[in-house]
């Protein structure tokens, strides 16, 4: 919890439990949230909500300086960006002065450790093969597109193929592919951000299937809509 002063306005920041991208009810997480900060702290309106990925590396430190296309990077801070946006300025102005950075090495943006990140990695790949068995294998859904309700995004079937279908509060049906373009995991629905979520690797898209953040870069297939 932390407390905000915009003008005259005193707000409380509360912020719930983590949760993997696609991997996780984003509604009824929310609701926990809002009916805690209501019972514990008397907060009566909410005026904001929002939601956002904090990107960790396998070894659990950040990505800071130049990749390995020469790019400049700085990401991996899993919600520590006072302390690592500041440091990242730091390394990269120096850099880019030609200075020396005693934090360089350790942040490098091209490093590889695997033995910190054996860990990290290693629960990553079953957390990835859990989804994959769970959702080509284990899921089965059935649901008609003609019972999709208005607001509201399924996985249904379309003419015996399994379709990524959102209708929109107009009446309007998006239908895309349910793969995700980056490595071909199935994509979850997220209601409250009104999004396609790859429980893999955190990827997201708009119901329309444009990309709103990465790794893919592709966006979902688009499907011609069936005649109801």
């Amino acid at each position: 919890m932390r407390r905000l002063q915009a003008g005259s306005a005193n707000f409380l920041i509360c912020v719930g439990q983590e949760h993997k991208t696609g991997q996780h009810d984003a509604g009824a997480a929310m609701a926990a949230l809002e009916g805690a900060a209501r019972r514990r702290l008397g907060v009566e309106a909410i005026a904001y909500r929002w939601s956002a990925q904090n990107f960790r590396s396998p070894d659990l430190l950040p990505y800071i300086g130049k990749d390995v296309s020469g790019a400049y990077i700085a990401t991996g801070f899993a919600t520590d960006g006072l302390v690592y946006g500041t440091l990242a300025a730091s390394i990269v102005s120096d850099d880019l002065l030609g200075r020396a950075n005693r934090w360089a090495d350790l942040y490098r943006a091209s490093r590889v450790a695997p033995v910190k990140a054996a860990k990290g990695t290693a629960a990553e790949t079953a957390s990835v093969l859990k989804v994959v068995v769970q959702d080509y294998l284990t899921r089965r859904q059935h649901d008609a597109l003609e019972t999709l309700r208005r607001g509201v995004g399924s996985i249904v079937e379309v003419d015996g193929e399994r379709v990524a279908a959102y209708r929109d509060d107009a009446g309007h049906v998006f239908v895309v592919s349910p793969v995700c373009t980056h490595l071909k995991c199935m994509v979850h629905w997220n209601a409250l951000e009104t999004s396609w979520d790859c429980p893999c690797h955190g990827s997201r898209f708009a119901p329309d299937g444009r990309v709103i953040a990465g790794p893919a870069t592709e966006p979902l297939k688009t499907k011609t809509p069936p005649a109801e």
